[in-house]
């Protein structure tokens, strides 16, 4: 029965991003993608995987705004390993081709990894260093308010130093890399890195491995500093 709510749960969320990019696909301005990944293994291993993340963007004279949702469940016999949730939205304002200005807000759930919930709000500049057709490096630095609810019952607020740095390169129409550090400085450390490798399969459609490799420098007692994820999954873009 739990294996088949959650295949029924996979068909959803595949369905739910090509609904959703359908929808936006006509409006101006709008662009985004839809990433799906699942796994399920039944016999000597009963493991189940399941990863969705949703993109959209907005563009409108000088302003852009940037959403982001992530969810990635996996459990192995009906016992769950893994379970995190993301939200993130961020507002630009252009200055000229190069600077602008950003806002953004994250939220973020990672029980596995000691919190329940995490807010960082962030104000800065950021520049465009480089803007080709093939290539794309954005650099951002401003001031981060974070407040964490801990899984023992303890919380924190802090202020900190934010930090961005991304960059992306197409070799040709279909194969394309990204890279995107975000690292907050303050009482306690946090970088989060992300390298992704996508490999278009239609105009619409792409295959993704990414690696995420996140550090905590005061991470709860028993708990390990670094924690990565390898992910894999297909890319619905539009």
């Amino acid at each position: 029965m739990r294996r088949s709510l959650l295949t029924t749960a996979s068909l959803l969320l595949a369905a739910a991003p090509a609904t959703m990019a359908s929808a936006l696909a006509a409006e101006d301005g709008w662009s985004g993608e839809g990433q799906l990944g699942v796994s399920l293994t039944t016999g000597n291993t009963e493991d189940t995987a399941l990863l969705a993340a949703l993109k959209l963007n907005y563009t409108a004279d000088r302003f852009s705004h940037s959403f982001r949702a992530l969810a990635d469940y996996r459990d192995s016999f009906d016992v769950t390993t893994n379970e995190e949730y993301a939200l993130g939205y961020q507002l630009n304002y252009d200055v000229d081709d190069q600077l602008y200005g950003f806002g953004s807000v994250d939220w973020e759930r990672n029980e596995f990894a000691g919190r329940t919930n995490r807010w960082t709000e962030s104000v800065g500049l950021g520049v465009h260093a480089i803007a080709t057709p093939t290539t794309q490096l954005d650099l951002e630095g401003g001031i981060a308010f974070r407040q964490t609810d801990y899984t023992l019952g303890a919380g924190n607020g802090e202020t900190a130093a934010r930090l961005r740095g991304y960059l992306s390169h197409a070799f040709n129409e279909n194969v394309s890399v990204s890279q995107e550090v975000i690292g907050i400085i303050g009482e306690s450390n946090t970088v989060d890195s992300i390298s992704a490798v996508t490999a278009k399969v239609t105009d619409a459609l792409a295959l993704r491995a990414s690696y995420e490799v996140t550090y905590d420098s005061a991470p709860l007692p028993g708990l390990k500093e670094t924690d990565t994820a390898t992910r894999l999954g297909v890319v619905y873009g539009f």
